[in-house]
């Protein structure tokens, strides 16, 4: 059995979000232009902001097109199949992973696993940054594995 779940949300497409990303492009651009073409020197508050508009319509576009604008800077996931079991619960997260030849025996606590490994040093492998529904699918894929390759689990 394998479990790949991909942690960041699905974005929806979205005409509205879509309509003022393009409009905060043009007025972006409208405004830089406007301020560069009348050589005005009070511009550098209003250009940062029109540089703000810019950047955030851009996220509107991405956002109204239905992408997700995090998986630009990273990922999120549960991989969980015969060799290992990967774990990253978010874009800045450190993933978790450990091979399961490694595992000799694992210890259920409140939402994290205490895994003794083969040399005899201990891990935690915390399942708590999860949405409910994922800890739990996660935790019982875990446990069938564990039972699979016939390491205990407490």
């Amino acid at each position: 059995m394998e479990l790949k779940i991909d942690l960041l949300p699905k974005a929806k497409k979205s005409k509205f979000a879509l309509a003022m990303g393009v409009t905060g492009i043009i007025l972006g651009i409208l405004y830089l232009v406007l301020v560069i073409h009348k050589n005005q020197g009070d511009w550098i508050f209003g250009g940062l902001m029109m540089l703000y508009m810019l950047v955030l319509g851009i996220r509107g576009i991405v956002t109204g097109l239905g992408y997700s604008f995090d998986k630009f800077f990273g990922s999120a996931y549960i991989h969980i199949d015969d060799q290992h079991i990967a774990i990253k619960p978010g874009i800045r997260a450190k993933e978790q992973s450990i091979s399961w030849g490694r595992i000799k025996s694992m210890e259920y606590k409140s939402n994290w696993f205490l895994i003794t490994e083969t040399d005899g040093s201990t891990s935690r492998f915390s399942l708590s940054d999860l949405e409910f529904k994922v800890l739990i699918e996660a935790r019982d894929v875990i446990r069938m594995m564990a039972n699979e390759k016939r390491i205990t689990i407490n």
